[in-house]
């Protein structure tokens, strides 16, 4: 039976630090940070991604991870909201988020609104990375073998 985990472990460094046998066959969500370079040309997340992992990677000397595009993520839709809103009034501030549909980040497409405030759907975030390098829309879930992520089934 396969062992599955949230996008809490989706790093590389996962395979690292538990090592190899420990970690072969384990399935995780992740977002496509692992290899943005090999997002279809079309997508919309391919630039977003690759200037966020090269400005951190330039910056940190650590590769690009989940939690950093998370982070940077935020970053956007807030700046997105403040130069909409106009204003740093708390609730002004808070209806412009909640009004974001068209912020493009590492993690997929922001709309949020009063009822969503992740504003992600699993559309723009699900991607698979193969034993080949290969993202693709969907499935949701990456599998660990050997020292790489690839392709697994998606989540039951």
């Amino acid at each position: 039976m396969p062992f599955y985990e949230t996008h809490g472990v989706s790093t590389k460094s996962l395979i690292s630090l538990a090592g190899v046998d420990a970690t072969e066959g384990i399935r995780l969500v992740s977002t496509p940070l692992i290899a943005p370079g090999e997002l279809p040309d079309g997508d919309k997340q391919k630039a977003v991604s690759l200037e966020f992992k090269a400005e951190f990677e330039k910056t940190f000397g650590a590769e690009a991870n989940y939690f950093g595009g998370i982070a940077y993520d935020t970053i956007l839709v807030a700046a997105s909201a403040l130069k909409r809103a106009g204003s740093t009034d708390k609730a002004k501030l808070r209806d412009t988020i909640e009004q974001t549909d068209d912020v493009i980040g590492t993690a997929g497409q922001y709309r949020m609104s009063a009822a969503d405030h992740s504003g992600l759907s699993v559309e723009g975030t699900a991607h698979v990375l193969d034993q080949e390098r290969r993202v693709e829309a969907n499935p949701l879930m990456r599998k660990v073998r050997g020292s790489t992520l690839e392709a697994g089934p998606p989540m039951p």
